[in-house]
């Protein structure tokens, strides 16, 4: 928690500094500007990992089989939903729109294993 508390105090320092330089220097502004965000996804990466270990410790038996799925959408929803953010403030939406559906598909993809479970004791049930 305090991690996160400190995280976004520093994001939200280095914002306002970096908007004030940008009105005087907007290409280093820039840089700066992608300099945070890199920071951050490393911060979030870096959270994530100790996320991922405390699920596995949890989704040991039954639920644990599912747990890879779960993980690999997370994921691909927070990198899609990242480069999107990216286009969009780049006033590039159409290529945002793209990224997200990208995203999505992927999504679906990576959980083909657990929808055919799911459809195989479905019929189970309905076969008796």
């Amino acid at each position: 928690m305090t991690d996160v508390i400190a995280v976004s105090a520093a994001a939200v320092i280095l914002v306002l500094i970096i908007s004030a330089v940008k009105k005087t220097e907007p290409g280093i502004g820039g840089v700066l500007s992608v300099f945070l965000t890199v920071w951050l996804i490393f911060v979030a990466a870096s959270l994530a990992f100790y996320f991922k270990n405390g699920l596995y410790v949890i989704g040991e038996g039954a639920v644990g089989e599912y747990l890879p799925y779960v993980l690999k959408s997370v994921g691909i929803g927070f990198l899609s939903q990242t480069a999107a953010d990216i286009c969009t403030d780049a006033n590039e939406r159409s290529a945002a729109s793209g990224i997200l559906t990208a995203g999505k598909l992927g999504i679906l993809t990576v959980c083909l294993p657990l929808i055919k479970k799911i459809l195989e004791t479905a019929v189970g049930y309905i076969n008796g």
